[in-house]
């Protein structure tokens, strides 16, 4: 094999007219490559060829070492994805990882990416790492991951409620388990004001591994309060859940029994059950003067007693703070026509305002 310095026998060996590197003159193109005599374009010429080979011998175990040799950061700006695929195929996953830490991933195929991925986090033993972490989710969210790469996301991804949510998936369809990304959910969707339609099915996995009662009553007074004050519909499990509670006798939140109260009020049909559990509940916000049209929509034989089911509810739903008046008029057939009346809505609860007549 060729192997020399002088600058005019280089440059008759990886002459521009036709650069083609081969066995025998791969020395004269690595030594070309390196030597500062030569301009920075006809290096990068020089690194292009040395590239094409690399590429077209990636199986070659006598790569290994010009690989490692290599000047990183000059051949990555001839071609970065080239370069990160050359070293992958090679199974030299730190170099790789350390290139596209300082580079970007971008246009590197996502198979060469998710078989780096996986095995820098093996490498790393499932340590938390930033750059890491950004690798894979990009890897997942373009569709591709495994158990290692699973597990990883599940212990330390923690982005946008949904696409934390895309990973729990993917984790219970592993069969893996899910604690902390279950609480992580959990405590997000309340941060940002978000209700994942996976919200009662996290709630259910998180309470099977004995999840927080802190977060678990959380939880479940933010849905709660969501279905009270018109803004959610949760799903079904969310009642049986705060049934469950109110059986207990557990500490919550007022929000917490008003929203059973109003569900147990939209259902067709009662259970003895919820029937005695929305008895004790009207008896409760009665007494606090706390009155609400669905209330109306509850068993007459519930509400009889509370002189109910004669009375028209007027509500408004307006910033707590506010200070509301009714203006209204009562029209009765064959008298006069009254004169409008004034009078102040009360507050609820929460900017819920009511006022209610005969």
């Amino acid at each position: 094999a060729l192997d020399v310095d002088n600058p005019g026998f280089l440059l008759h060996l990886c002459k521009e007219s036709q650069m083609k590197v081969g066995i025998r003159s791969l020395n004269a193109f690595r030594r070309a490559a390196e030597n500062e005599i030569f301009t920075e374009e006809y290096r990068q010429k020089v690194r292009r060829c040395l590239l094409d080979y690399y590429m077209a011998h990636a199986g070659e175990d006598m790569l290994d070492g010009y690989l490692a040799k290599l000047d990183y950061e000059a051949f990555a700006r001839v071609d970065k994805v080239a370069l990160v695929e050359i070293l992958i195929d090679r199974r030299m996953y730190a170099q790789a990882f350390d290139i596209i830490c300082d580079y970007g991933y971008e246009n590197v195929r996502v198979g060469y990416l998710l078989r780096l991925c996986s095995r820098q986090i093996l490498n790393a033993e499932y340590e938390e790492n930033e750059e890491l972490i950004y690798l894979a989710h990009y890897v997942f969210s373009q569709g591709k991951y495994d158990e290692v790469i699973l597990t990883y996301l599940r212990d330390h991804y923690a982005g946008p409620v949904d696409e934390m949510c895309a990973v729990w998936e993917r984790v219970k369809g592993f069969g893996l388990e899910s604690y902390y990304l279950d609480e992580r959910i959990l405590v997000y969707s309340m941060f940002v004001r978000r209700y994942p339609k996976q919200g009662a099915r996290v709630l259910e996995s998180y309470v099977s591994q004995q999840g927080r009662e802190l977060v678990i009553m959380a939880f479940l007074t933010y849905e709660a309060c969501g279905y009270f004050m018109g803004a959610h519909t949760p799903d079904p499990v969310i009642f049986e859940f705060l049934e469950a509670v109110y059986d207990r006798e557990w500490e919550m939140d007022r929000i917490c029994r008003l929203a059973l109260l109003k569900h147990d009020a939209s259902l067709p049909e009662l259970t003895e059950k919820q029937e005695q559990q929305a008895a004790r509940l009207l008896e409760e916000f009665i007494q606090q003067n706390l009155r609400f049209a669905f209330y109306q929509k509850l068993p007459a034989q519930l509400i009889k007693s509370y002189q109910l089911e004669d009375k028209i509810f007027v509500e408004e739903k307006l910033p707590a703070a506010a200070r509301v008046t009714i203006h209204y008029r009562m029209e009765r057939q064959g008298e006069p026509v009254q004169e409008y009346k004034s009078e102040p809505m009360m507050n609820m609860y929460q900017g819920i305002f009511g006022k209610e007549f005969l």
